[in-house]
């Protein structure tokens, strides 16, 4: 009986380990907290986003952003589904695409995990400490507070290095790179944004729609629309988290980037639409003070910091407004800049960029190309996925993929 040892107790791990003693295997789960799964509790605010109808290239990023769709053509949406439906989770809620346990609890992934974990009798070695690997001939060699262990095939599954309160501590770098693997330096993703521009505070708690476009300079990096989050330090919401890779890799990559985020709060109007509208708003609203005047369209505190940005005192009756001064209106309503300098770190991120280089791996069974009997899965590789179910879904994927390709 081939012995798999895999190294992380994760969404990916538990995965490999289920995939690899289905296949036969006897399998060794090493976890360094003292409970597994603790990061899937978190994800979809609780509720456990598994996977998503609509997938492709640019759901992903990495060096090789192609490399997740090969993995997920071999366990793609189908097989996700049925492996958690195999596992208890069942029925499971399509939501507009997006798919969840019926419970929209996340703990109930984690316990139907963990279920399958003992009734396939996976021996789990947890609260691990420094652990330590080495090639042992044809085998592998694991050490750790808990004893040593010799296994035939090894998978590392350890993590990245985002929200380390859940166990993600990034030393699955140190291990895969003190085996020989390439490893790209991790960056924060799916993160707020910091920004030095002092409106925030007085701007913070704001909810609206918009349009955020990353900008280098005048080169566009990228761009989202949807809620954003304006906060005493920044920016958050979706679509910030899902440009907040580019700008975190853009910084630590350049220390001298400048990097600004424009921000549309009229994204689904036209510039002559809003100047139009404006325009009619006048006419017919003269005598409303600039204070007043943008109540309704825009949160209250917003529209007054835009008069604010432009040099108009609210007291003016918007009548009064000049031509120059309606078009800086309309500028800060649709191209709002801010520089960027940083984000919330690790602690806050969702994920990283950076990892193992997938140019090593074989996406069929996830073996590192020239080490046989090693595997890499999960957020340790190089792919980062967009909010959605993205990332866990290259977890499954990559998971049951390494655990398959293990015990085989």
């Amino acid at each position: 009986m081939k012995r798999v040892g895999i190294i992380g107790g994760g969404a990916a791990g538990m995965t490999a380990a289920i995939a690899a003693a289905g296949n036969g295997a006897q399998v060794t789960l090493f976890e360094r907290t003292a409970k597994l799964g603790k990061k899937i509790l978190s994800t979809g605010n609780g509720r456990c986003n598994l996977a998503n109808d609509y997938l492709a290239e640019n759901c992903f990023h990495g060096r090789h952003p192609e490399f997740a769709l090969q993995v997920i053509r071999h366990f793609g949406l189908k097989e996700t589904l049925d492996f958690f439906e195999h596992i208890g989770i069942h029925p499971i809620k399509n939501s507009e695409g997006y798919y969840y346990p019926r419970s929209m609890q996340a703990a109930s992934v984690a316990k139907a995990l963990i279920r399958e974990l003992e009734r396939l009798k996976v021996k789990v070695v947890d609260e691990t400490g420094n652990l330590r690997v080495r090639p042992h001939g044809d085998s592998f060699q694991i050490n750790c507070e808990k004893g040593s262990f010799a296994v035939d095939s090894l998978i590392l599954a350890c993590g990245g290095q985002a929200a380390p309160q859940t166990g993600s501590d990034g030393s699955g770098y140190a291990l895969a790179a003190g085996l020989g693997l390439k490893v790209i330096p991790a960056v924060p993703a799916l993160v707020p944004l910091t920004s030095p521009w002092k409106g925030f505070k007085e701007l913070s708690g704001i909810r609206t729609a918009g349009r955020i476009t990353l900008y280098a300079g005048e080169r566009k990096i990228a761009s989202e629309a949807g809620e954003l989050q304006l906060c005493d330090y920044g920016l958050s919401g979706i679509p910030v988290f899902q440009i907040s890779g580019f700008a975190a890799r853009l910084l630590t990559e350049n220390k001298k980037t400048v990097l600004e985020a424009e921000i549309n709060f009229m994204e689904e109007f036209s510039n002559g639409e809003v100047k139009q509208y404006l325009y009619h708003q006048i006419r017919q609203r003269g005598a409303v003070r600039c204070g007043d005047f943008l109540t309704g369209l825009l949160p209250e505190k917003l529209g007054l910091q835009l008069f604010k940005r432009i040099g108009v005192s609210y007291d003016l009756p918007a009548g009064r407004l000049s031509d120059r001064q309606i078009g800086e209106l309309i500028r800060e309503m649709t191209a709002f800049r801010v520089p960027i300098t940083g984000n919330l770190g690790f602690d806050r991120a969702q994920v990283c960029s950076g990892g193992v280089d997938t140019a090593q791996i074989d996406p069929t069974t996830m073996e590192v190309k020239r080490i046989p009997g090693l595997f890499v899965a999960g957020e340790l590789l190089d792919i980062d996925g967009i909010c959605g179910g993205y990332n866990l879904q290259f977890a499954w994927s990559s998971g049951y993929l390494a655990g398959r390709g293990a015990a085989q």
